[in-house]
This record gives structure tokens, C-alpha cells and sequence, in this order.
């Protein structure tokens, strides 16, 4: 009976440990988060490692075993100031990629840093965005905005507005955070419904005008039994323009103008 239950236990125990492996093993892919240490554990001896940094600042690596060498691929990127053979300061110099090899007595690679150095978000998108929700009530409107030579800011404007005119005026005010009309990407959608002005001419024409014109308006109206006519013609002074009809009564036909 024992020897079966421990024949049992074994497909679990493997299942367990192959699913520490994979989350090992995802953990190593995934690019660590911004943080001030690191260890490496003894397990991870010789592996790679995805890691982000912020501009100017730095991180401690701990490591398994004592350095003998390190290599950093790009210097102006990264630099890397061992304080012990176990410990590592990592400082971002310089926006980029680089990588960071840790090497021991023996040549072996203890640790590989692939390093992403990223600079500070900027602070004029955080301030236009705030400013944008107070000066356009209704507005969704999101910031990005990205710091070039340390002086130049490129603002992109998504989200949606009420209407064009709100579009506009987010776009002039992200022009005074940005200092140009170049620095700005307004993709604002706008999601008011749109109204259309449209200039419409009545032209009237007075019978008069069309008799002076030489426009002739008759035709015949029929209600029932009594048909009607008008006629505008031209006609002889001893005519008179007018309406004509006729008047069915039983048997007598009554003809009027």
C-alpha cells in the first residue's frame, strides 16, 4: 500500500516541479520592473536577464558568486561599479540599449544584463493634461509626450473632444507647452455631433415682375365638379387677365372669369 501511493505521488511531484521551472524560467524572460535591488539566485548561474533603468539612476545586483571581470557593451550607456565580488552598482548613463556580462575566476558567465536604459517621463505632459481637462470641460484628452536634447518637447493629443472647436483649442494650448506648431500630433477624435451651416436664397416673384418678364402662368385647377383657370398671358388691353370657370348646376352649365 505504501509503495503505491508513493508511486502515485511521483507524477505529481514532477508535475510540480516542471510548473517552478516554467514560472523560473518565464521570470527570467519578463523584463524586471523598476526597483532598487536585485539577486540572482544560484540557479540562474549563467542566464540572461531583461532589465530597465531609469536615466540617472542606479540599481543593486546581487550575485551568486564572486566577479572576476565585467564587461559593459556600451560604456556611454551604462556603467557597472563592483563595491564587493558579489555586489554590483548599476548606473544608467545615458538613454539606450547595452548589455552587462559578470564574469567569474574561471570564465564562466555568472549573470548577462540586457539593460534598457529610459529617461524620465517629462513633466509638460502631466501639466497639459491637467490643464487641458480644466480649460475643456467634457474632454477626454491623453498626453504623451517625449523630452529631445533635454529641451525640446514632442506632445501627441489622443482620446476625444465635444467638438472641432475644442479640438482647436486643446491643439493651441499643447502649442504653448510644446513651444511650436511641429512639436504637436493632435489625433483628437471628436465625438459631439457635428453641425452644418447652410446659406439658403429665397427668390420671390411677383405676378407683376413675371408679366413685365413675359412669363405666362396659367394652367386649370379641378375640385370636384368646378374647374377653374388662370392665365397670366400677355393679352390686349381690352382683355383682362384673370381666373375663369365653370359652374355645373343639375342641367345648366354657368361659365364666370
Amino acid at each position: 500500500m505504501t509503495t503505491t501511493m508513493q508511486t502515485a505521488l511521483h507524477p505529481l511531484r514532477l508535475l510540480a516541479l516542471a510548473g517552478t521551472l516554467s514560472l523560473a524560467t518565464l521570470g527570467s524572460a519578463l523584463p524586471a520592473m523598476a526597483q532598487s535591488q536585485i539577486t540572482v539566485a544560484s540557479t540562474a548561474y549563467g542566464a540572461q536577464r531583461n532589465l530597465d533603468i531609469e536615466l540617472n539612476k542606479s540599481i543593486i545586483v546581487d550575485l551568486p558568486a564572486g566577479v572576476a571581470e565585467v564587461v559593459v557593451s556600451q560604456p556611454s550607456v551604462a556603467a557597472a561599479i563592483m563595491r564587493t565580488r558579489t555586489r554590483a552598482i548599476v548606473q544608467g548613463i545615458g538613454g539606450g540599449n547595452t548589455n552587462i556580462f559578470f564574469i567569474d575566476d574561471a570564465g564562466r558567465t555568472i549573470q548577462v544584463l540586457d539593460l534598457r536604459v529610459i529617461k524620465e517621463p517629462s513633466q509638460v505632459g502631466n501639466a497639459l493634461e491637467e490643464a487641458l481637462s480644466r480649460v475643456i470641460p467634457g474632454s477626454r484628452i491623453s498626453v504623451e509626450s517625449v523630452t529631445l536634447d533635454n529641451s525640446t518637447n514632442r506632445v501627441v493629443l489622443t482620446g476625444s473632444v465635444l467638438s472641432s472647436d475644442d479640438k482647436a483649442r486643446a491643439e493651441q494650448v499643447a502649442i504653448q507647452f510644446a513651444g511650436s506648431p511641429e512639436n504637436v500630433a493632435n489625433i483628437l477624435d471628436v465625438a459631439g455631433a457635428q453641425q452644418v451651416m447652410l446659406q439658403v436664397t429665397v427668390s420671390e416673384i411677383r405676378r407683376t415682375v413675371a408679366k413685365q418678364l413675359g412669363i405666362n402662368l396659367s394652367g386649370t385647377v379641378t375640385l370636384g365638379s368646378v374647374s377653374l383657370g388662370l392665365n397670366s398671358a400677355q393679352t390686349p388691353a381690352s382683355s383682362l387677365n384673370g381666373l375663369s370657370g365653370t359652374f355645373p348646376i343639375n342641367n345648366t352649365q354657368i361659365n364666370a372669369s
